[in-house]
C-alpha cells in the first residue's frame, strides 16, 4: 500500500514537472521568434523573403503545439481543457509555412500579423507561469498586467513602425513610434500622425485598451501596496 500511494504522489509531481519543462521552452522560443521579428523590423529586412524566420517559426509552432496537446492530455478533464486551448491551438498553426508550401502571395501587413499569432499561446503560458510562482494572487494579477502592457506597447510600435516608416516622416526610427504607440496607450494621443487605415486603427484600439487597463493597473498596484502594508504591520506585531 505504501508503494502504491508513493506512485500516486509522485505522478502528479512528474506531469507538473514536465508541463512547467514545456511551458519554459514555449517562453524561450517566443523569445526567440521576437528578436527575429524585432530585428527583421528595425533593420528593415523584408519579412516576405526571410526563409530564416519560416524555419524557426515552423519549429517553434510544433513545440507549442506539443505543449498544448500534452497539457490536454495531462488535465482531469481532457475535452473541457482541449475546448479552452482550442483558440491557442489554432494561433499556434505555422500558416506562414502553409502558405509557403502553397505558393500563396499576401500582403507585407498581413504576413506580419501571421508572425504574431504564436506569441498569443506564449503571452497566455507567461501568465501561467507568473501565476505558479507568486504566492499573492493580487501581485501575480499586477505582473500579468504589466506583461500585458509592455507586450502590447512593444508590438504595437513594431507594426506601426513597418507601416508608416517609409512614408511617414514622422516615423524615421523606431524611438518614435514607441513614443506613438506609449502615448496612444495612455489614451493622451500623439502628436504623430498615422497615415494608413491600420495605423488608424492601431491608435483607436490602443486607446481603448489603455483606457479599460491603466486602472486596472492602477487599482492593483494599490492593491499591493496595501496588502504589502498589512503583511510587515502583522509580522512586526
Amino acid at each position: 500500500m505504501q508503494n502504491t500511494a508513493q506512485i500516486v504522489k509522485i505522478i502528479p509531481d512528474w506531469r507538473h514537472r514536465l508541463l512547467l519543462a514545456l511551458h519554459l521552452m514555449t517562453l524561450c522560443g517566443a523569445g526567440i521568434l521576437i528578436f527575429l521579428i524585432s530585428y527583421d523590423a528595425i533593420r528593415k529586412i523584408s519579412f516576405l523573403s526571410d526563409p530564416r524566420y519560416i524555419n524557426v517559426q515552423l519549429w517553434i509552432c510544433l513545440l507549442f503545439i506539443v505543449d498544448i496537446l500534452v497539457e490536454v492530455a495531462m488535465s482531469s478533464r481532457p475535452l473541457r481543457s482541449l475546448f479552452i486551448n482550442l483558440p491557442f491551438l489554432v494561433v499556434c498553426i505555422p500558416y506562414i509555412s502553409i502558405l509557403e508550401m502553397f505558393h500563396t502571395d499576401i500582403s507585407g501587413p498581413q504576413m506580419f500579423m501571421f508572425r504574431f499569432l504564436p506569441l498569443i499561446r506564449a503571452a497566455a503560458v507567461f501568465a501561467i507561469i507568473t501565476g505558479c510562482f507568486t504566492r499573492n494572487k493580487v501581485s501575480g494579477v499586477l505582473r500579468a498586467l504589466i506583461g500585458m502592457l509592455i507586450t502590447i506597447v512593444y508590438f504595437a510600435s513594431l507594426m506601426f513602425f513597418v507601416l508608416e516608416h517609409d512614408i511617414n516622416t514622422g516615423v524615421s526610427t523606431y524611438g518614435r513610434a514607441l513614443w506613438w504607440a506609449i502615448m496612444n496607450m495612455t489614451s493622451t494621443g500623439s502628436n504623430i500622425p498615422e497615415f494608413t487605415e491600420l495605423g488608424r486603427i492601431m491608435a483607436i484600439s490602443l486607446s481603448g485598451v489603455g483606457f479599460i487597463l491603466m486602472p486596472l493597473l492602477t487599482v492593483y498596484i494599490i492593491l499591493t501596496v496595501y496588502i504589502t502594508n498589512a503583511t510587515s504591520n502583522k509580522k512586526s506585531e
